[in-house]
């Protein structure tokens, strides 16, 4: 450029084209497995038994540490034009060098088990990496313990992780294969002291233990009490421990067994003293992936009694819908025990009911359960130490201040201590070791006094009363506190709410719910409250609202598709329906209009 044209401020110009071919690294690659094929400009033979591969050097290292280590590090293999591999075996020499020079393997499963090894010995991590893939996506009940076995062999703890997760969530099927038998006594039992061990019920467990020894009693009998130590015998049916494990011979003749077995006859013989015998073995297992799922049941719309069942995933804010109950019911008591929902007693339109129904928290399926010995509706359903205390209600004729404890560990249903006062349509939870009841109606008057129940003592304890008369107000246990919303005074239906400090025996209130309503229901996913449908006087609701006790702050949540009070709901850890039937209710309006 003249210098006038720098004079005039011009600047000067350097144009400058920036290019890069995509094609460049693979086009070189092609014509390098070329000459590979053809032997051109080869500098190194390898041998494996009696094959010989013709390789370029520079190719083997650029894609292997080994094989890098190997000729640059001075060794006699750097300078020398054979190289015997004593390691390896040809087929599996041949694919990976073909996947050096073209970046391309094909993996199955009748050369996945060399592969794999070979690529850990050259240091392919990629292709280990592919081969490990390729046998996750085979996993089956029937070669998931060879997997988990070849991937200890060869320290691939990716795979040996992903694996031994598969075989717990699959560990059913996989007992029943004769490949079971042949685990590894360590191996059998870091299943068995897992806590998220998938088995239908504990009894699984030591069928399992008993089936493993007695593959080979002469040599694993020795075994047999520290595999026994992992099995929950405690949570064993009564049945089962009497009629199955105290009969086994095995069992019989080790002492230790033996002491086991009377460990777990006291946790059934004394439920009332539960609290005290609480330790690894009374500890329900419950799999991984689980996640608080709220199961909304029965209830009533104007004059429509419901069996239906939503379930609600706070985590998505998300509705589902799963198989309804066997019968139409509202006004029930719901609890859950170990893997299991009970929709306790109820009204069905006609009469008050003692019958109770089960949902399989795994397979969503219902199925009848032992009734009730007395017919309880407008009831409270409490669980403590896996027992189910059916409070309260009413009976068709009066209110009721019995309560009855069922034990699904025997089956059975048993009378204990009555409240102070009769109570339906009454306010319950767990605190502290004790039962808690508030507010309900007992045919005259809507209460604000409060109880507790201590199931040791089998004694009632009156404590403070609430700010307010209520009855059919939700209730739930959420850090300690005893959270009661909403309900009636037999006035007016109200948005109130309190909390109990059980330590100071104090009430204390709360920010107000956004609606008035009653007859609802009160759970929690550990972190916050959720009240779910009930009535605010001119019709049932679907509207959900959450609580934030680190806010004191009511939010809209997501409705339910169904209007409904008197219904039932607790949270449950499990997993959601596959395949779900989802509600789509995105643009429902948050409204509590009567239907």
């Amino acid at each position: 450029m003249s210098e006038s044209s720098n004079k005039d401020g011009e600047e000067d110009r350097n144009p400058l084209y920036n290019f890069e071919c995509q094609l460049h690294p693979t086009n070189s690659f092609k014509n390098l497995n070329k000459y590979r094929q053809n032997g051109t400009l080869c500098d190194v033979t390898i041998k494996v038994k009696e094959e010989l591969f013709h390789v370029h050097k520079v190719v083997l290292s650029s894609a292997s540490n080994y094989f890098q280590a190997m000729f640059t590090s001075g060794l006699r293999e750097g300078t020398a034009e054979l190289v015997e591999l004593h390691e390896a075996d040809p087929m599996s020499i041949s694919i990976l060098l073909d996947f050096i020079y073209t970046s391309k393997i094909e993996i199955v499963n009748e050369n996945v088990q060399r592969l794999l090894p070979a690529s850990k010995l050259f240091q392919l991590d990629t292709v280990t990496d592919a081969c490990c893939n390729f046998l996750q996506q085979q996993l089956d009940p029937c070669n998931a313990l060879g997997i988990l076995m070849f991937a200890e062999d060869h320290s691939c703890q990716q795979l040996v992780n992903h694996t031994a997760t598969y075989v717990m969530q699959n560990f059913l099927q996989i007992v029943c294969m004769e490949e079971f038998l042949t685990l590894s006594f360590e191996r059998m039992k870091f299943f068995l002291s897992s806590d998220t061990l998938m088995i239908g019920e504990e009894e699984d467990a030591y069928n399992a233990v008993i089936r493993w020894i007695k593959s080979d009693s002469g040599n694993r009998k020795k075994y047999l009490h520290d595999l026994m130590n992992c099995v929950r015998l405690p949570l064993l049916r009564r049945d089962f421990l009497m009629l199955t494990v105290e009969p086994e011979e095995l069992i019989k003749q080790d002492s230790k067994c033996k002491d086991l077995l009377i460990e777990a006859m006291k946790y059934h013989l004394m439920p009332e003293m539960r609290r005290y015998l609480q330790k690894k073995r009374t500890k329900y297992r419950c799999s991984e992936g689980t996640e608080p799922l709220f199961f909304v049941v029965g209830g009533q719309s104007l004059f429509s009694y419901h069996s239906d069942c939503e379930i609600y995933c706070p985590n998505t804010e998300r509705w589902y819908s799963i198989q309804p109950m066997t019968m139409r019911r509202s006004r029930v008591g719901i609890g859950v025990v170990y893997d299991k929902l009970y929709v306790v007693g109820g009204f069905d339109g006609s009469q008050d009911l003692a019958s109770v129904e089960v949902c399989n928290g795994n397979t969503k399926q219902w199925s009848s359960g032992l009734q009730m010995g007395t017919q309880r509706s407008c009831l409270g359903v409490a669980v403590l130490h896996n027992l189910l205390y059916a409070i309260g209600g009413f009976d068709g004729s009066s209110c009721l201040k019995s309560m009855e404890r069922f034990d699904p560990l025997s089956n059975q249903w048993m009378s204990v201590a009555m409240m102070h006062h009769k109570r339906r349509y009454i306010s319950v939870g767990v605190i502290n070791e004790f039962l808690i009841v508030a507010g309900g109606y007992d045919g005259n008057e809507h209460l604000k006094s409060c109880e507790t129940y201590d199931p040791v003592s089998n004694i009632w304890t009156k404590r403070a009363n609430m700010a307010y008369n209520r009855s059919s107000a939700g209730s739930c246990v959420l850090n300690g506190m005893f959270y009661v919303t909403g309900g009636t005074d037999g006035t007016l239906i109200n948005h109130s709410c309190e909390k109990y400090d059980i330590q100071n025996d104090e009430w204390t209130t709360i920010n107000s719910m956004l609606s008035v309503r009653m007859t609802h229901m009160l759970v929690t996913d550990s972190k916050n409250l959720f009240a779910i449908g009930g009535n605010d006087g001119s019709g049932s609701l679907n509207s959900v609202e959450q609580y934030s006790p680190e806010k004191d702050e009511w939010i809209a949540k997501k409705p339910a598709s169904l209007r409904r009070s008197h219904l039932g709901a607790a949270v449950m850890y499990t997993h959601l329906p596959v395949p779900p039937v989802l509600k789509d209710i995105a643009d429902l309006d948050l409204s509590t209009d009567s239907v």
